[in-house]
Order: structure tokens, then C-alpha cells, then sequence
């Protein structure tokens, strides 16, 4: 894993962090922990755009905002956080009319239950008020690639001033970035010189 990172581009910690938490425990105690990083879910009679449109809504509308968003094969994955919090949400769409969330929040390695609750009811509530023209604003975000090459495959897009979990890249002016999947992409940019020995 690399660092996280204020490099005015963008993600939080992801699920490589819980499996090494969990591979640290002692068989007994590791049903319990694995419990912890089991999300919320609540499924909304709405759209996938609809839905992440309300998604982005909701977590402003908590001081927080989607760092970054990948478009999976059912779906969209979306890590956030701020200085406090680590969260990831999944939006999968169940019909045309109905789209389903999965949400996880923690504080280092506690669950936080209630953020998650507060979040969806947020989102909830926001889904109720997009319109048909509405789109997810991507003003403030920039592309995440396949490869460290600007045209490569695009794999999702990260908000620049987010912190992100970042290392340093085979290719110079490129950094390479966890996805909320797990998979590796890469955006343009370099690490700050505190930080470009790791």
C-alpha cells in the first residue's frame, strides 16, 4: 500500500487494510472482526443514475464527497472519507427502477454503525429530489487510467482535492492509486518530495 496523501488529486483506505487487520487476529476472534466490515444495505426504488446522483448529494450534504468512482460490471463501487472516517459504497443496480446500496464506514478499525445509517437516510432523502436532466458533477475530478498512459482504458475518476492512497509509479508524472475494487490505476501527477521515497 502506499500512502495517503493530500496531493490535491484523490481515496480513502480500502478492504486490503481490513484483510490485514482480520490476518492478524487469532482464529477464534476472526468471525467477530470480519462482522465489523460487513456494510449496511437498503435498496432504493430509483434508477442507477438516479442513485448516484443522490449519492454524491448525500455525502455532501455531510461534509463528505465520493473521492472516487469506478464503474464496475454491476455497477459502481465509491470510496470517501475525510481525516476521521474511512467509508466505501456499492450502488448495483437490482431493475431499472430499483438500485441497491452497500455501505461501510469506519474509524481506524471500528465499525461505524450509525454514520452508516445517517448516510443512507441522506441519500435516501436526496434520491426524492433529482430530476430527470440531473447527472452526477464531475466539475473538480479527474480520470484514473489502465496503464500510467492517457490513452489507456479510463477505470474511474478521483476528486483532486481528496486524499488518496498513492505510490510511486514505474513512470515518472504518473502515480499509481488503489480503486475502491482493489484493482491499480493510475493518474497523472507526482508525489510531493516528503513523500516520493516510498
Amino acid at each position: 500500500m502506499g500512502r495517503l496523501i493530500p496531493l490535491m488529486l484523490a481515496a480513502g483506505l480500502t478492504g486490503c487494510a481490513a484483510l490485514t487487520t482480520v490476518a492478524a487476529i487469532p482464529g477464534a476472534l476472526v468471525e467477530g472482526v470480519v462482522g465489523m466490515f460487513e456494510g449496511q444495505e437498503r435498496s432504493m426504488p430509483v434508477g442507477m443514475r438516479t442513485a448516484l446522483v443522490a449519492t454524491q448529494r448525500g455525502l455532501r450534504a455531510t461534509r463528505l464527497d465520493v473521492d472516487v468512482l469506478e464503474p464496475v460490471k454491476n455497477g459502481y463501487d465509491i470510496a470517501f472519507g475525510n481525516d476521521r472516517l474511512d467509508g466505501e459504497l456499492q450502488l448495483t443496480p437490482q431493475t431499472s427502477m430499483l438500485t441497491t446500496m452497500d455501505i461501510k464506514v469506519r474509524h481506524g478499525v471500528s465499525r461505524e454503525k450509525s454514520v452508516e445509517k445517517t448516510l443512507l437516510d441522506e441519500i435516501q432523502g436526496a434520491s426524492t429530489h433529482v430530476s430527470r436532466r440531473q447527472s452526477f458533477d464531475f466539475r473538480g475530478y479527474g480520470e484514473i487510467f489502465a496503464k500510467p498512459e492517457r490513452d489507456a482504458k479510463r477505470l474511474g475518476w478521483f476528486r483532486r482535492k481528496a486524499k488518496l492512497d498513492v505510490s510511486k509509479s514505474h513512470r515518472p508524472g504518473w502515480i499509481s492509486i488503489e480503486m475502491p475494487s482493489g484493482a491499480n490505476g493510475f493518474v497523472e501527477g507526482e508525489l510531493p518530495a516528503r513523500a516520493s521515497k516510498h
